[in-house]
């Protein structure tokens, strides 16, 4: 095996290691000891710009984003104009049934 991540504040290991899995299933430990990372000695007083040299930002650096100030909640559109005609669409189909019906029955009454 290989290590592929080094844990944080670590140099990865690239020495590769060899394993033979046995068939009792015995789990054998490897300890593999880690190299820490050398830290990068402080900047001198030197590197410091003077308050007469002017400093000017670098190519990589973005503005900051300004926060939504808006309080809209925006909801989705699960419904939809269709959805109106629809109702109504049925409600009058179904008053014209009803009144057919009630015709109809006052017909037969009346024989």
């Amino acid at each position: 095996y290989k290590e592929t991540i080094a844990p944080n504040g670590y140099v990865i290991n690239e020495e590769t290691f060899a394993f033979e899995i046995k068939e009792n299933g015995e789990i054998i430990k490897h300890i593999v000891k880690n190299k820490k990372e050398e830290k990068a000695s402080l900047p001198s007083k030197s590197n410091k710009p003077t308050p007469n040299e002017e400093v000017k930002p670098s190519a990589d650096v973005k503005p900051m984003q300004q926060p939504n100030t808006h309080n809209e909640v925006r909801l989705p559109a699960t419904g939809g104009v269709g959805n109106e005609f629809t109702a109504l669409f049925v409600l009058g189909i179904g008053f014209i049934i009803a009144g057919a019906y009630v015709l109809r029955m006052k017909n037969r009454k009346e024989m």
